[in-house]
């Protein structure tokens, strides 16, 4: 991850770490497209993740077919 380059979508990684325990904590400037007619910069926010696992993230996965 290349921290302070944006990303695809307007983000901005502006910090990742990973302490001795394998933990990791990283934090994004989200600075959505403005959609058409609508002033630019109306939803920036800082999105702060800490992540237990990064190599076994702790989200739900719909398995294949379940729909």
């Amino acid at each position: 991850m290349a921290v302070n380059s944006k990303l695809p979508g307007g983000s901005v990684p502006v910090f990742r770490g990973i302490d001795g325990s394998g933990r990791m904590v990283v934090l994004l400037l989200v600075n959505p497209p403005a959609k058409e007619g609508e002033p630019a910069n109306q939803n920036i926010n800082l999105r702060l993740s800490c992540i237990e696992n990064p190599d076994s993230p702790d989200i739900y996965k719909i398995k294949k077919d379940d729909f």
